[in-house]
């Protein structure tokens, strides 16, 4: 920011010019950093807002920044390198500069024209003196004011800026619980204008707020255009020699921090089809289903055991719909107590039960509007909830715990069960309708007994992961390791092949794991039990070396001691290693 000159106080600088010459009864003239004449009397007068010649007296006294007084201009130096001293009619000068800490910002210059004024200046020299520098600082002061005074107003407009562009509404209300300040996102949430807040008592637009709580952050729900609005506020006393002076409110919709929630901590890897690892002809089947369900929004029903992926399956999907920009949220019908889990999906309104908050509270399927509800485990969900569940499906509409109207929500509703539907509907302890009304597209994952084809690929996936989360050199896993790995069955699926590589990898010294690094129990159920798949070509063992070779070429060849590293995961020389690559030509 560019420091306000001597310009910025005009009016002031005029008066004080005026003064002296009234005063002293000589005449003044008053000069900015910028040799520009501010304000003069007498013969000068004329020439304000003008400037001066720049190898003037008064330039002089700029660059020298110091007093100066002449009464003979015949013989003054000053004058003699003057451009403009033929025109000029001064006899006499005593020049006092103006500074602002340090700063040379101007100067006062008393003139005399006539012979009169010359010797009252020359008799008077030192009072005069004097009396400039008093009037030179009290011109400081007053740009030194205005210069604070525009940093003030420089620094409140940043600063209102900055409180104006934070998501968050803000309210400040003083010791007697009135708003004194408000910003533009506040007023939009309460849906009203900024200057009809400030004033106001805060009881009046947010009653349910309890201000006598300390450090608090309370759920409160406000009517904005016929509709019930929920806002967390949270509020942060302010307190100055141990009393309160009142307190700063921040003010957030629930739907926003809920979508922001489910964003972070659902959504945040993007998670898409082609990062779904497998080859198998039944993985690839199911991926081919759920692309096409994707871009409808049909409900759809995810089946498979504990640890398949059906949490990334619905996340693939999600991400792959229309609905992709808006929220994915989940919620596990098994982990939460049945008699929270109604209010948890629909919402309750204040009163509705013992313990609620004030205001009530959105549910799930409110707050994912527009967007999609994973629910997971609904095999566990129960019945008086999943006919409440159906009459949603059917109309699209919600009606919270103690409420008496209900409300249309637009939401996609993907659910997931690691049990048997059918068995349960057999037993009565699911119903039928809900279970084609969820199931408009069934989607069965494969256990991965079933899809061995792709237990290397995952095995390599989540050692390469492991080595970039630990920054370690590249993981590998010997060949017996990996016929372990193929023989076990994975009650676990995924997630426990996932584990068992991350305690392998926390139990290697090295980068290499073998037989002994695997958990104890993989290492006991395998042991026993050779699986080699109808499907499995037998190639010859030359064939077998060329496309280990190439495999581990692809895997190390980028690296500077390539052929060293494949040696020692091979187990044989460097030198071998050489003359291999160059028997099948891999380079």
């Amino acid at each position: 920011m560019v420091e306000l000159g001597l310009n910025a106080i005009k009016d002031t600088v005029i008066q004080v010019a005026e003064a002296i010459a009234t005063v002293l009864h000589v005449d003044v003239t008053i000069i900015d950093k910028q040799k520009r004449r501010i304000a003069a009397t007498g013969k000068y007068r004329d020439r304000v807002d003008k400037y001066i010649a720049t190898d003037s007296i008064f330039t002089k006294v700029l660059e020298e920044e110091s007093t100066l007084f002449f009464t003979d201009r015949q013989s003054s130096l000053y004058c003699a390198e003057c451009s403009a001293k033929k025109d000029c009619a001064d006899l006499a000068h005593l020049c006092c500069p103006i500074k602002v800490e340090g700063e040379t910002v101007g100067l006062i210059s008393l003139i005399a024209f006539s012979e009169k004024q010359r010797q009252v200046l020359v008799a008077n020299q030192g009072n005069y003196l004097n009396f400039l520098f008093k009037m030179a600082s009290l011109l400081a002061s007053k740009l030194k004011e205005e210069r604070a005074r525009e940093k003030l107003s420089v620094q409140k407009e940043q600063l209102e800026a900055i409180i104006n562009s934070v998501s968050e509404g803000l309210l400040a209300v003083n010791g007697t619980g009135r708003i004194s300040f408000c910003n533009k996102n506040a007023a939009d949430m309460l849906d009203k204008e900024m200057e009809s807040l400030v004033g106001k008592d805060i009881k009046k637009v947010l009653p349910s707020f309890n201000l006598k709580l300390p450090k608090n952050t309370q759920t409160i729900m406000i009517p904005r255009r016929g509709a019930r609005v929920f806002m967390l506020v949270s509020s942060i006393p302010i307190v100055t020699e141990g009393q309160s002076k009142g307190a700063v409110l921040t003010l957030r919709s629930i739907r926003e921090v809920y979508e922001m929630a489910g964003q972070v901590s659902f959504n945040n890897n993007n998670f898409s089809f082609d990062q779904i690892i497998g080859k198998s002809e039944k993985l690839k089947h199911t991926v081919e289903i759920a692309r096409k369900a994707a871009l409808q929004d049909s409900t759809i029903l995810i089946q498979g055991e504990s640890g398949t992926g059906k949490e990334l399956f619905a996340r693939a999907i999600h991400q792959e719909s229309r609905r992709k920009d808006k929220p994915l949220i989940a919620i596990n019908c098994g982990a939460i107590p049945e008699n929270l889990l109604e209010s948890e999906l629909f919402g309750y309104e204040e009163g509705a039960f013992t313990g609620t908050r004030p205001g009530g509270k959105p549910g799930k399927l409110e707050l994912a509007h527009e967007g999609t509800v994973f629910l997971d485990e609904i095999g566990d969900m129960p019945l008086p909830l999943q006919v409440k569940l159906l009459r949603f499906l059917q109309d699209g509409r919600i009606e919270p715990l103690g409420g008496t109207r209900s409300k249309l929500v637009n939401v996609r509703v993907i659910a997931a069960t690691n049990k048997n539907l059918e068995k349960l509907m057999e037993e009565g302890k699911f119903r039928e309708d809900l279970y084609y009304r969820l199931s408009v597209v069934p989607l069965e994952i494969p256990p991965l007994r079933e899809r061995r084809e792709d237990i290397d690929l995952l095995i390599d996936y989540f050692l390469n992961r492991f080595s970039q989360l630990y920054e370690s050199k590249p993981f590998s896993i010997s060949p017996s390791a990996r016929e372990i790995f193929y023989k076990y069955d994975w009650p676990g699926n995924i997630r426990e092949l996932e584990n068992s590589l991350e305690y392998a990898v926390n139990m290697v010294k090295g980068t290499y794991i073998d037989v002994e690094d695997l958990p104890p129990r993989i290492r006991k159920q395998s042991t026993s039990k050779k699986i080699v798949p109808e499907e499995t070509e037998l190639i010859p063992l030359e064939e077998m070396e060329k496309r280990l070779l190439q495999l581990a070429w692809e895997k190390y060849g980028r690296y500077k001691d390539a052929t060293l590293l494949i040696a020692e995961q091979l187990k044989i020389s460097r030198a071998s290693v050489y003359r291999k690559l160059k028997k099948y030509n891999i380079s």
